[in-house]
């Protein structure tokens, strides 16, 4: 996402009465976690690796072999997250938008440009 369109994100949700978050807060505690399909949760812990879901830290995301670090904050609320990662594969980086919806039931759905994932459980080690 360009600086120019980041600012007018950042003014759209003043106007609404909505404040970006600075990356420096990190990603909110309700959002973090090891979080994947409840059938690939035993699976996932004893791999140390996310099948089809995500372990996000404060900073950082890590899905399948796909590690990412936080970028930018554009916005977050009790129930949903959206932020830019710069995410790493082997012939380079790539600022990814990711989405994120957490269910009144505790799951979390995540989404790109392209991709919905399933609804995800915190898995417990």
């Amino acid at each position: 996402m360009s600086r120019k369109t980041v600012l007018e994100v950042a003014a759209i949700m003043a106007m609404m009465g909505m404040a970006p978050v600075g990356w420096a807060s990190g990603i909110p505690e309700q959002f973090l976690g090891f979080w994947e399909k409840q059938e690939s949760c035993s699976k996932a812990l004893t791999f140390g690796m996310p099948d089809t879901g995500l372990i996000i830290r404060e900073a950082s995301i890590m899905g399948y072999e796909q590690p990412c670090d936080l970028k930018t904050i554009l916005a977050s609320g009790e129930t949903t997250l959206h932020a830019t990662f710069s995410c790493h594969f082997p012939d380079g980086s790539e600022d990814i938008d990711y989405q994120f919806e957490k269910s009144t039931q505790g799951k979390l759905q995540y989404h790109t440009e392209g991709f919905d994932s399933d609804p995800l459980v915190r898995c417990e080690s």
